[in-house]
């Protein structure tokens, strides 16, 4: 499937948040948690970019990238000289928070006028949202009992260590998230644009959402 390149974006922001994250964890110098954490306003503005053009059928318009550009920006000249980590969270949960919203009105739309799609798109968003919950839930545990919890690894079998390792959970569910929210814009666009005839959501492994073009597929129930 041939992609929009705001989608190509989204994409690409993720590889930098994960880019950022490895750099950072492997350094642990200032600099690099800035590469760790900015790129996730970054990321999620071209998430939200994805969303408020979905219903677009023209291209994109400019006024929206260019707010959301404002955000990035501000953020970041205030984050460079505030350095506390409470207001990188509620800038970020505040893109989060929009998105949820305003997702599930957008959603709500699309099950009226596609009510067969409804289970589908449904299920996608429900997976980003509950793998960044959980993810979300071990992160505070992981700050909460942290001492506790490396303990444990110390004492169980080197098999089952990696299970207490709730920070590296945080980032796998996140990853995961991310990437099924991104999966969700796609299908919504295809779905605006409709062109859901073509493209149906499957699972990899019966976890991971993908896009596949059933093209292919349609003519040879036809021939």
């Amino acid at each position: 499937m041939k992609l929009e390149s705001r989608f190509i974006l989204c994409y690409l922001g993720m590889a930098m948040v994960g880019t950022g994250s490895w750099l950072f964890h492997m350094t642990l110098k200032y600099e690099w948690q800035l590469a760790d954490e900015l790129p996730m306003i970054y990321c999620t503005a071209f998430a939200l970019n994805c969303l408020l053009q979905a219903q677009r059928k023209s291209p994109s318009g400019k006024l929206v990238p260019f707010l959301l550009f404002l955000y990035c920006f501000g953020v970041t000249l205030i984050y460079l000289v505030n350095r506390n980590p409470v207001f990188h969270e509620v800038a970020y949960g505040l893109q989060v928070l929009f998105y949820t919203v305003y997702g599930a009105y957008v959603q709500k739309g699309v099950s009226k006028a596609k009510p067969h799609l409804h289970k589908n798109m449904v299920g996608i968003m429900s997976h980003a949202f509950f793998a960044f919950l959980l993810s979300f839930i071990v992160w505070n545990l992981d700050n909460m009992y942290c001492d506790t919890l490396r303990e444990i690894r110390f004492r169980v079998h080197p098999v089952i260590s990696p299970l207490f390792q709730f920070h590296a959970l945080w980032h796998i569910g996140t990853g995961i998230g991310c990437y099924g929210a991104i999966v969700y814009q796609q299908m919504l666009r295809i779905v605006i644009l409709d062109q859901d005839h073509m493209y149906s959501i499957k699972y990899f492994l019966g976890l991971i959402p993908y896009i596949a073009d059933i093209r292919g597929e349609l003519k040879q129930r036809k021939a």
